[in-house]
């Protein structure tokens, strides 16, 4: 913006150039503060950022240390862990009804042998 008095105009370019060396140092250190996943090394994004820092008391972020893309394959090898606990489990109660039910039939079989 030009005024037509020099000294004016110098102290009006000083001042913006002023400002934009001040926005640059304000993003420099945002940047500098910007986390990075702790798996991969990626920077989060703003967006991954906001969600990591934020408190949602009894539902915060389950891995707040980790990218959206780390996070995700974390979850999933938790759920199919989770899911491999369970048809363990299952296998355990299915192999136990199965013990139980030939020692019954074994039992009956050998009272009536024994008649």
């Amino acid at each position: 913006m030009r005024t037509g008095d020099a000294r004016r105009d110098a102290a009006l370019a000083r001042r913006a150039e002023e400002a934009r060396r001040r926005l640059a140092q304000k993003a420099a250190e945002r940047e500098a503060q910007r986390p990075v996943c702790a798996s991969c090394g990626t920077k989060f994004t703003d967006d991954r950022w906001k969600a990591s820092t934020t408190v949602d008391w009894g539902r915060g972020d389950s891995h707040p240390h980790l990218c959206d893309d780390c996070k995700t394959g974390a979850l999933e090898v938790e759920r199919q862990a989770e899911q491999g606990e369970r048809d363990r489990q299952e296998q355990e109660r299915q192999e136990a009804e199965t013990r139980q039910a030939s020692q019954k039939a074994s039992g009956w079989l050998r009272r009536r042998r024994r008649s």
